[in-house]
């Protein structure tokens, strides 16, 4: 069952947030800062911050990127998300964004017990350059009710995922190479 009116759910699913994200059976989501992209040879919008050390093959872009044809990022959401053990989340690309080309992903669904800050992978399959900046409207995020009641299982991952708490776009940590 979807969740109607997320934004006025008690407690917050999404923090923070602005009426003016609440939809009605979903919540506008933004960029963040910070963006990982692939490394090209002509890519000029590159600069590293912090000292953080991306994966390899991928630099730290700051505030604003230039999305080429073809051009493969990860970025992540302005907002919190917290899931309820009752409830899971999915996320949808803005219908805006994805008629100029761009794929907005979040691999799988946002578990129950889920705490965070979203990855998103961002892939421009259009023919046209996109420019992408921090708080642009990029996904929406869906909340359904669990038809059954939380159990140990999810009161175990809700303590141990591997990307609880994650902030900034997080690289995989699979440690198997391809």
């Amino acid at each position: 069952m979807i969740i109607l009116n997320p934004g006025n759910h008690k407690p917050k699913l999404v923090y923070p947030t602005s009426e003016k994200a609440h939809q009605p059976a979903s919540i506008d989501l933004h960029l963040d800062e910070d963006f990982l992209v692939e490394e090209y040879e002509n890519y000029t919008h590159i600069q590293d911050i912090n000292n953080r050390q991306p994966e390899e093959g991928m630099s730290i872009v700051y505030k604003k990127i230039t999305m080429f044809p073809l051009c493969f990022a990860l970025a992540s959401t302005k907002e919190m998300i917290e899931v309820p053990l009752n409830m899971v989340g999915m996320l949808a690309g803005c219908s805006t964004i994805a008629r100029k080309g761009l794929s907005v992903e979040c691999a799988g669904f946002i578990d129950p017990g889920f705490k965070g800050h979203l990855t998103l992978e961002l892939y421009n399959q259009g023919p046209y350059t996109l420019d992408l900046k921090a708080g642009d409207r990029i996904a929406q995020i869906i909340f359904f009710q669990g038809l059954v009641p939380s159990n140990n299982i999810l009161l175990d991952y809700a303590n141990k995922g591997r990307y609880m708490h994650q902030k900034g776009p997080t690289p995989s940590r699979d440690e198997r190479k391809y």
